[in-house]
Protein backbone atom coordinates (compact mmCIF):
# COMPACT_ATOMS: atom_id res chain seq x y z
CA UNK A 1 0.00 0.00 0.00
CA UNK A 2 2.71 2.78 0.88
CA UNK A 3 4.26 2.31 -2.77
CA UNK A 4 0.94 3.44 -4.36
CA UNK A 5 1.68 7.02 -4.53
CA UNK A 6 4.47 6.26 -7.10
CA UNK A 7 1.86 3.99 -9.02
CA UNK A 8 -0.41 6.87 -9.40
CA UNK A 9 2.22 9.52 -10.22
CA UNK A 10 3.42 7.42 -13.08
CA UNK A 11 -0.20 6.98 -14.53
CA UNK A 12 -1.07 10.55 -14.13
CA UNK A 13 -1.69 12.12 -16.88
CA UNK A 14 -0.83 15.61 -18.70
CA UNK A 15 -3.24 18.19 -20.61
CA UNK A 16 -3.19 16.10 -23.75
CA UNK A 17 -4.28 12.93 -21.86
CA UNK A 18 -0.80 10.83 -22.88
CA UNK A 19 1.26 9.52 -19.71
CA UNK A 20 3.84 12.30 -18.79
CA UNK A 21 6.65 11.98 -19.14
CA UNK A 22 6.79 8.10 -20.26
CA UNK A 23 10.27 7.35 -21.90
CA UNK A 24 11.11 10.56 -21.25
CA UNK A 25 14.66 9.69 -19.46
CA UNK A 26 15.55 6.18 -22.03
CA UNK A 27 15.03 9.01 -24.64
CA UNK A 28 17.44 12.05 -22.84
CA UNK A 29 19.82 8.94 -22.05
CA UNK A 30 20.50 7.92 -25.71
CA UNK A 31 20.89 11.30 -26.84
CA UNK A 32 24.05 11.98 -24.87
CA UNK A 33 24.88 8.27 -26.15
CA UNK A 34 24.38 6.36 -22.81
CA UNK A 35 22.46 3.75 -20.94
CA UNK A 36 19.92 4.51 -18.84
CA UNK A 37 21.77 3.52 -15.47
CA UNK A 38 25.12 5.59 -17.08
CA UNK A 39 22.83 8.59 -17.78
CA UNK A 40 21.81 8.40 -13.94
CA UNK A 41 24.99 8.45 -12.44
CA UNK A 42 26.47 10.88 -14.85
CA UNK A 43 23.26 13.37 -14.02
CA UNK A 44 24.11 12.71 -9.97
CA UNK A 45 27.56 13.40 -10.24
CA UNK A 46 27.08 16.39 -12.39
CA UNK A 47 23.53 17.98 -11.26
CA UNK A 48 24.45 21.51 -12.18
CA UNK A 49 24.40 20.37 -15.78
CA UNK A 50 21.01 19.68 -15.86
CA UNK A 51 17.42 20.83 -15.20
CA UNK A 52 15.31 20.07 -12.34
CA UNK A 53 13.30 17.46 -14.18
CA UNK A 54 15.73 15.84 -15.57
CA UNK A 55 16.91 15.58 -11.60
CA UNK A 56 13.39 14.79 -10.77
CA UNK A 57 12.85 11.88 -13.25
CA UNK A 58 16.52 10.55 -12.10
CA UNK A 59 15.32 9.89 -8.25
CA UNK A 60 12.26 9.01 -9.40
CA UNK A 61 13.46 6.06 -11.46
CA UNK A 62 16.61 5.53 -8.50
CA UNK A 63 13.33 4.59 -6.42
CA UNK A 64 12.09 2.46 -8.13
CA UNK A 65 15.28 0.60 -9.00
CA UNK A 66 15.32 -0.07 -4.83
CA UNK A 67 11.73 -0.60 -4.63
CA UNK A 68 11.98 -3.66 -7.36
CA UNK A 69 15.17 -4.61 -5.63
CA UNK A 70 13.37 -4.77 -2.55
CA UNK A 71 10.18 -6.61 -4.08
CA UNK A 72 12.64 -9.14 -5.78
CA UNK A 73 14.36 -9.77 -2.22
CA UNK A 74 11.43 -10.43 -0.45
CA UNK A 75 10.04 -12.74 -2.93
CA UNK A 76 13.10 -14.82 -2.54
CA UNK A 77 12.66 -15.29 0.64
CA UNK A 78 9.29 -15.89 0.60
CA UNK A 79 9.55 -19.12 -2.36
CA UNK A 80 12.96 -20.21 0.28
CA UNK A 81 11.06 -20.44 3.53
CA UNK A 82 7.92 -22.54 0.85
CA UNK A 83 10.59 -25.11 -0.39
CA UNK A 84 12.14 -24.91 3.38
CA UNK A 85 7.67 -26.09 4.65
CA UNK A 86 7.94 -28.89 2.28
Amino acid sequence: MPDRWIQKTIKRKSRKYKPRGKGALTAEAERHGMTVSQFIKHVTKNPDKYNKITKQRVNLAKTLIKLSKRKSKKSNKTKKSKKSKK
